[in-house]
């Protein structure tokens, strides 16, 4: 009887491996592998139809980004990478690699910014992940050595909710009449984003509007690399604000609680009109 016992209790080991994947323990990473510098990011958000991911600098030749589905009746199983993309440097530029065609026909797209790196990835294909489950990613690097570091933390992107264009308006503009600057007045109509029901302890019922905050730009420049400069520190809330300006126009985008902004709108400072803008 003892004997039938531990061969059940071996088969049943010899079965969970089988189904769970799981066949040998993990390799610890080397003493080279460990002391390279850990990669570290802001929060993940949309901006438009991007997903931007932003991180800090490393002493990196090439990263290694790659994204896996989430087994959450296995936690002991080897997670299976979706896909895979490099970003590789080389002597004429920056090389994209990707298991998908989309991703190195426009679908990602790669910044140096100097002190971080940008990356941004086509919403669409962000969305095709999610449709598979509970998907994450993680960033790797080689350093000058080829020496793979170890992956970052995991990051899990989750696709906002369509956010609403704005609309924003010029309802004052004065010129000094001897220099290019003027000050313009803007005003938007505030968009509710949610409604929050709550209930008090002492039982009566309250409603909470959330309303789209707005983020203000002015263009970057006419290069990609030149990302658009940020007017306001915090999200508008007001739905009217005075700014100085030379003689350029203005970007506007709604944004959500967690960060995540609308496509932006240009704001001709010439006309007072706005219109869905395209982009460099």
């Amino acid at each position: 009887m003892m004997r039938i016992l531990v061969w059940l209790s071996i088969l049943s080991f010899v079965l969970f491996v089988v189904s769970c994947g799981y066949q040998t323990p993990p390799v610890p990473y080397t003493a080279a592998e460990a002391s390279l510098p850990e990669i570290s990011f802001e929060q993940p958000v949309f901006k438009g139809k991007w997903l931007q991911l932003v991180w800090n600098e490393v002493p990196a030749r090439s990263f290694v980004i790659s994204v896996f589905r989430y087994d959450s009746a296995c936690h002991q199983c080897e997670q299976k990478a979706l896909d895979r993309i490099e970003i590789d440097y080389e002597d004429h530029g920056v090389i994209l690699k990707a298991e998908q065609d989309m991703m190195v026909s426009g679908g990602i797209r790669y910044h140096d910014m100097g002190n971080s790196h940008l990356m941004l990835i086509d919403k669409s294909y962000v969305s095709g992940w999610s449709e598979m489950g509970y998907v994450y990613l993680t960033i790797a690097y080689r350093d000058e050595d080829g020496v793979l570091s170890q992956p970052s933390s995991p990051i899990r992107p989750i696709v906002p909710a369509e956010i609403a264009l704005p609309e924003v308006s010029i309802d004052k503009k004065h010129h000094d009449g001897q220099s290019d600057i003027i000050s313009i007045t803007l005003t938007w109509r505030p968009t509710t984003e949610s409604i929050i029901h709550e209930i008090r302890s002492n039982g009566v019922r309250t409603e909470r509007t959330n309303v789209f905050g707005l983020n203000l730009y002015k263009p970057g420049g006419i290069l990609r690399s030149q990302q658009d400069i940020k007017i306001n520190s915090r999200p508008l809330k007001s739905g009217k604000i005075m700014l100085t300006v030379g003689n350029e126009d203005v970007l506007a985008t709604h944004v959500d609680r967690f960060g995540n902004e609308s496509e932006k709108i240009l704001i001709n400072t010439s006309t007072g009109k706005d219109e869905v803008y395209l982009g460099r």
